[in-house]
């Protein structure tokens, strides 16, 4: 049932398993699990904690405690439950990878990006240990090693336009506009409709001085999402460059209405 997607029929199921035996934590790991894919956080956190009282090594239960709390927001809370899953399988590359989450929320990007590498070490193919690497490295401000990582996640998913995306954006930090440019051009390839990519394209464009470019880039966004107030700004820049001041004050009164 449960991998049939019919989660409410698991947990009734489990339920009924739990009643003949209360103890059996992989039952109660279960139904954590079916209540984690039905959105229920909490009662899938104390499903857990049934599992965790009578297997307190269950490193499944530790782990999957974890993924519920990190969807809860509670990031420490988080990060203890895959420190114990880790403890018990310290090459838990998924648990490793989800810490590095919890971590990043909680803006502690040094500590991310040790938990990434470790997920780099056991699964060097892992897509998204490159991908949130460099997100991490990017917030950091270390922009050369954020790009790296962000082409070690394209070699691995060259049609993803989230590193195209993100790669674009630690270009234009380093002041790279042209290189900037060539990778949002790739990430609206894969996804037309990225109103951010068409935004972030169009401030690298206008940096370029390529203002009838970067505005054509503003409106794309703006047909994606009109109520994009950075992208009115930034339209409104552009052609008071190109000395459309009349056209730059109605793109300014567009961002000041939202």
């Amino acid at each position: 049932m449960f991998n049939l997607g019919r989660y409410e029929e698991a947990i009734a199921s489990h339920d009924q398993a739990l009643k003949i035996r209360p103890d059996f934590d992989t039952s109660w790991n279960n139904r954590g699990n079916a209540l984690l894919n039905l959105g229920q956080y909490e009662e899938a956190v104390a499903s857990y904690d049934q599992a965790l009282k009578i297997q307190p090594d269950n490193d499944e239960a530790l782990n999957n405690r974890g993924n519920a709390l990190l969807n809860l927001g509670q990031y420490e809370e988080a990060v203890a439950s895959y420190d114990q899953t880790l403890k018990i399988q310290p090459d838990n590359y998924e648990a490793w990878n989800n810490r590095g989450d919890a971590l990043f929320n909680l803006e502690q990007y040094k500590e991310a990006i040790a938990s990434y590498n470790q997920v780099l070490k056991i699964q060097p193919d892992k897509y998204e240990g490159w991908n949130n690497r460099g997100i991490a490295l990017f917030n950091l401000e270390q922009y050369e090693e954020a790009v790296a990582s962000f082409d070690q996640a394209l070699k691995i998913q060259p049609d993803n336009y989230k590193p195209w995306n993100n790669r674009g954006n630690a270009l234009f930090s380093l002041e790279q506009y042209e290189e900037a440019v060539a990778s949002f051009d790739q990430a609206l390839k894969i996804q037309p409709d990225n109103y951010e990519a068409w935004n972030n394209r169009g401030i690298a464009l206008l940096n370029l001085g390529h203002y009838e470019e970067a505005i054509a880039s503003f409106d794309q966004a703006l047909k994606i999402q009109p109520d994009f107030y950075e992208a009115w700004n930034s339209r409104g820049n552009a052609l008071g460059n190109l000395g459309r001041y009349e056209e730059a004050i109605a793109s300014f009164d567009q961002a000041l209405q939202i």
